[in-house]
């Protein structure tokens, strides 16, 4: 609603056949602890995709047929550069 240096988005994409609209309902929610997420109502079950800010995962909730199960999906941590083994290959290549 105000001008930020950086903007989150998030965006939701239901796949469906041609010509069917899905029967989903889809609201923006945040817990106590200010992380963002969305609810997604569907006609067999629903899931809250939590996303914690600065980092590249979400938690997933999913519940229906009177269970609740959570996933969480995480990337790779990105592996500390070895500046010494770049410098080493850049030597050998130019030896």
């Amino acid at each position: 609603s105000t001008p930020a240096a950086e903007d989150a988005f998030l965006t939701v994409l239901l796949p469906t056949g041609a010509g069917r609209l899905p029967p989903h309902q889809v609201r923006l929610i945040e817990d106590g602890a200010g992380r963002p997420g969305c609810e997604i109502i569907g006609p067999n079950r629903t899931t809250r995709w939590w996303f914690e800010p600065g980092k590249n995962s979400v938690r997933i909730e999913v519940q229906g047929d009177g269970t609740t199960k959570t996933h969480t999906v995480a990337a790779p941590a990105p592996r500390p550069a070895d500046d010494r083994s770049l410098l080493e290959r850049l030597v050998r290549l130019f030896k």
